[in-house]
């Protein structure tokens, strides 16, 4: 039971396993002030609690929570930096949720903090919510050996044309962002010692793992390729058609139980069943291994633990990108519409 005498080190324990709990408990004990930039400053102040616990409890979706985080984003200097700079020491700081709308949510507000430090730049805090993203589209194809082609400075530059309120923004800012990112990959670091680019966008990636069969329960060593939201397997290496593929739409992403001594690092990609998707229906009435089956999980073996976290991380980092990909479209057509409206609406007066 936590209270005021309760040694911050045992609040840390248990802060890890359940976070949103144990600053309930600590707030209802008076261990904290139930408030939001109490409970902030006591998060970014307590060294022992891990970045997965924080990005769990930043994880929660209520009201509350979601001010903690802004207040908790408030404590962070950001001043005179390049975005690309302020998105390595904040992507650090706690783990990202495997949700889209939870990161775009995180990213909205650490938008509104650098616009506030920054507001020299950019006309809105929108602008820097749509340049996180180019920035870490960027970061995905430049620090990923699976791409081949490196866009260019002026694709760069292209890509973030009309971004400001449909106006470009300035030449040298966007040229600083691509030197910045080009040089030095922006990359999470976790408590295992392991780290990943941070590549929510669309990360791609590719290597051997063995899958168990879905008819027959036989296990076979394939390549695998990540790439645009989909998982492919190939036989062999050099096989240029693929023999199965799984889109990551609309999966369950899991790290599965061990199948015997061989076998130790699963991960398990569930797909999960649509009975209104004809498509689904449709391949599933096709019986080549390249079709999708409903109701299908797939069972794929790594060569070690290190692996396994890699390839579910990935898996999961892909997942999230094609959600924030058509949410991102939605939030910019949206935005796009007001600032039509605002204008004619102007025009009238």
């Amino acid at each position: 039971m936590i209270n005021k005498q309760t040694d911050i080190e045992e609040i840390a324990k248990v802060f890890n396993q359940t976070p949103y709990k144990t600053i309930q408990d600590c707030a209802r004990s008076g261990v904290v002030k139930n408030n939001p930039l109490e409970i902030a400053k006591f998060i970014k102040n307590t060294f022992s609690f891990k970045k997965r616990s924080i990005g769990e409890y930043f994880s929660v979706s209520n009201e509350f929570t979601k001010q903690v985080l802004i207040e908790y984003t408030h404590f962070f200097n950001f001043k005179n930096l390049r975005l690309d700079e302020a998105l390595r020491i904040y992507y650090n700081a706690f783990e990202l949720p495997h949700d889209a709308n939870k990161i775009s949510l995180i990213v909205e507000i650490l938008s509104n903090e650098y616009y506030k430090q920054n507001p020299y730049h950019f006309q809105s805090s929108i602008t820097v919510y749509f340049l996180c993203f180019h920035v870490v589209f960027l970061n995905t194809i430049f620090h990923n050996s699976c791409i081949a082609h490196k866009t260019s400075k002026n694709e760069f530059i292209q890509l973030c044309g009309n971004i400001d309120h449909r106006k470009d923004l300035d030449r040298v800012l966007l040229e600083e962002l691509y030197d910045g990112v080009s040089k030095e990959k922006i990359i999470i670091e976790y408590e295992d010692g392991t780290n990943n680019i941070i590549s929510f966008t669309n990360p791609q990636i590719a290597g051997f793992m063995v899958k168990q069969g879905g008819r027959i329960k036989t296990w076979k060593r394939r390549w695998f390729l990540l790439s645009y939201h989909c998982l492919y397997y190939f036989k062999k290496y050099k096989d240029k058609e693929p023999c199965g593929k799984i889109p990551l739409g609309s999966v369950d992403i899991n790290i599965g139980k061990p199948r015997g001594k061989k076998h130790k690092y699963i991960v398990e990609i569930a797909l999960l069943s649509d009975k209104n998707n004809t498509q689904k229906k449709k391949n599933f009435e096709n019986k080549n291994e390249n079709s999708i089956e409903n109701n299908r999980t797939y069972i794929i073996s790594a060569d070690s633990e290190k692996a396994q976290m890699f390839w579910y991380r990935n898996l999961l980092n892909s997942q999230v990108g094609c959600q924030l990909e058509k949410l991102i479209q939605e939030k910019k057509d949206l935005f796009l519409q007001n600032l039509k409206r605002n204008k004619f609406e102007k025009k009238l007066n």
